[in-house]
């Protein structure tokens, strides 16, 4: 690679890069706004009304048109374990970003 073609390619990473992490930025921000609505809801599914709930589901007294997604206890877990590898992934990256910056 010559000169002008090594400037190029590292004025295109870093444009790169910098669009990248004004767009993770941005999503962490909504992440982290949402973390004590996602508190609330592993609180409620950690709970008896979640279970009252689902018990009412299960004896078909909720109403055909209503939204269930939370009475589905894989789309809760899914959810949690999905939200854990995230987190550690995050954790990895952000190790990395610290060592090797």
């Amino acid at each position: 690679m010559n000169q002008i073609e090594r400037i190029e390619h590292m004025g295109k990473i870093l444009e790169q890069t910098n669009e990248v992490a004004a767009e993770l930025f941005d999503a962490l921000e909504k992440y982290a706004k949402l973390r004590e609505k996602y508190r609330e809801l592993i609180a409620y599914y950690n709970s008896d009304l979640w279970t009252k709930d689902f018990d009412s589901q299960m004896a078909g007294d909720l109403p055909d048109d209503l939204n269930r997604i939370t009475l589905n206890e894989d789309t809760i877990y899914d959810l949690i374990v999905g939200n854990r590898i995230l987190t550690v992934r995050m954790l990895e990256l952000a190790t990395d970003n610290v060592k090797n910056s």
